[in-house]
């Protein structure tokens, strides 16, 4: 079975962790693994291929607007993944991000030619009540409709949704997608490289962590995730005086 994994980022950045170690527990399944991700090139009239463990990686290239590109978006980026996508049959086609242009349009232009099977993943709530409220007003003028409609759209045609919380759950169910087409899919850690340490005392004692303290922890990629955790954050505060508590 051929699957296509499609990164709306850049290489090694921003969203690029999860895809990556998604695509390569399935290619260590047997399978035959490809994903496409964006690289800055000079050489921008054609795709770079790499083979990295089982995977194949494909670096559509791009050579200015990273703002744009790092958050899947880009004119010239998408031709050339909407080329190589017609040009090459895949069984399953993945969307990390299936409301960004570079990320969905690519699978479902597969789905089109070949027949593939699509699957997105929602991973936050993008929406007016999430995301939306913290975008700047360049990006709601000029974006804003697109990114308000892509959000919902490509979710309810898509085959099959991968949702990272209940919360993200409810909302598919919500905006009327079949619960057998759901799948919650938590985002999980490294396990290939991140040890498991039996004895928590022994980091504790390292990092100065009291013992007896009920431990949070928060892994974010940019700094805008805090605005994304401001309740737990105003809830943390109301209780750390009640209970013995660490947010790490």
């Amino acid at each position: 079975m051929k699957i296509l994994f499609s990164n709306f980022g850049i290489y090694k950045k921003g969203g690029w962790g999860r895809t990556y170690m998604l695509a390569k527990g399935i290619s260590d399944l047997g399978y035959d693994v490809t994903i496409l991700t964006s690289v800055h090139s000079l050489k921008f009239w054609r795709w770079q291929r790499e083979q990295i463990d089982k995977l194949t990686v494909i670096k559509i290239p791009y050579c200015c607007g990273q703002a744009f590109i790092a958050k899947g978006f880009g004119f010239f980026t998408l031709a050339i993944r909407i080329l190589y996508s017609i040009a090459h049959r895949f069984d399953i086609v993945h969307a990390d991000a299936g409301h960004r242009p570079i990320s969905g349009i690519p699978c479902r232009v597969n789905r089109f030619i070949w027949k593939s099977k699509y699957y997105t993943e929602w991973w936050d709530h993008f929406g007016k009540e999430g995301q939306y409220r913290t975008k700047s007003k360049l990006f709601k003028l000029f974006l804003g409709k697109y990114e308000l409609w892509s959000e919902v759209n490509d979710k309810k045609s898509a085959d099959g949704v991968i949702v990272l919380s209940e919360y993200m759950k409810r909302r598919a169910l919500n905006i009327g997608i079949d619960e057998s087409k759901i799948l919650l899919l938590h985002g999980g850690a490294n396990v290939e490289f991140i040890k498991y340490i039996d004895n928590s005392n022994e980091v504790r004692d390292k990092y100065n962590i009291p013992k007896d303290h009920l431990i949070f922890g928060f892994i974010g990629m940019t700094r805008g995730d805090l605005d994304d955790i401001l309740p737990f954050i105003d809830a943390f505060n109301c209780l750390k005086g009640q209970f013995k508590l660490s947010w790490l």
